[in-house]
């Protein structure tokens, strides 16, 4: 009996899949400087990558600020956590210093839903932007020529935090548990409409934000396996036998 009942709940396992959270530690790296940093936890890869860019002001007759979007190199400060840009501090956090926005880019070798993300440091202010790539083909292809506004124009979904240093340095994202493989992780992004907000009264910039980044909390995608209908069937015959030995074993006891 008891070996059926393994082979049964075995059998229930195939039918459904609870994916639990991953939390990766973006401190654990080495060197200063790098063009991209990778990471692998629980059989889920990550590399993060760094950009920066500027932005579109329709209020000013659609004038172009800062950049187009372009690559830098990531820093890490030790337990302070990730930076963007090769400069002084603290520039060489995460900012959104006018007139370029810098902003990480994670890429994932499978679509995660994101749910928290924690900054070990800030100067000023820590307003974050958190999005994440809804369209096809490779994210990256929407940054080529484009300002931030333009790049995040379509094609991406996501929202902004207010106050992480207040909230303990650390925030649940992404309330409608988007999944993709990738996401753009950066200080706010002034000139970007929210598309979903956590609830905090969106007050609008309060000065130049600057964080550096320490960890992120993630699941894989929730999946249910495909099975085939000859698996179903013995699923369901495994299941029907084993209550027909409950009765049968009732019956004898009786």
């Amino acid at each position: 009996m008891k070996q059926f009942s393994k082979i049964v709940t075995a059998a229930l396992a195939v039918v459904a899949f609870e994916a639990s959270a991953i939390t990766i530690d973006l401190t654990n790296t080495s060197g200063r400087y790098a063009s991209e940093r990778n990471y692998s936890e629980e059989g889920l890869n990550l590399t993060v990558t760094g950009y920066t860019g500027g932005y579109v002001d329709s209020r000013f007759f659609n004038w172009e600020f800062g950049d187009d979007i372009h690559r830098e190199s990531v820093g890490a400060f030790g337990q302070a956590g990730l930076g963007v840009e090769r400069t002084r501090s603290p520039n060489h956090a995460a900012d959104n210093q006018w007139p370029n926005f810098d902003m990480f880019l994670f890429s994932f070798d499978q679509a995660v839903t994101f749910e928290s993300l924690s900054i070990g440091w800030h100067h000023n202010d820590s307003d974050m932007s958190v999005f994440a790539y809804t369209g096809t083909g490779n994210a990256t292809d929407t940054f080529a020529g484009n300002k931030w506004d333009q790049a995040l124009a379509t094609d991406w979904s996501g929202g902004h935090y207010l106050n992480v240093a207040q909230r303990g340095n650390q925030v649940d994202v992404n309330p409608m548990e988007i999944a993709s493989t990738s996401w753009l992780i950066g200080t706010q992004l002034w000139s970007i409409n929210n598309v979903f907000t956590d609830g905090t009264p969106n007050q609008g910039p309060t000065g130049t934000d600057y964080v550096k980044l320490k960890s992120i909390t993630v699941s894989k995608a929730h999946s249910v396996p495909e099975i085939d209908a000859s698996q179903s069937g013995i699923a369901l015959g495994l299941i029907a036998a084993f209550f027909a030995l409950i009765r049968e074993r009732r019956k004898r006891i009786a």
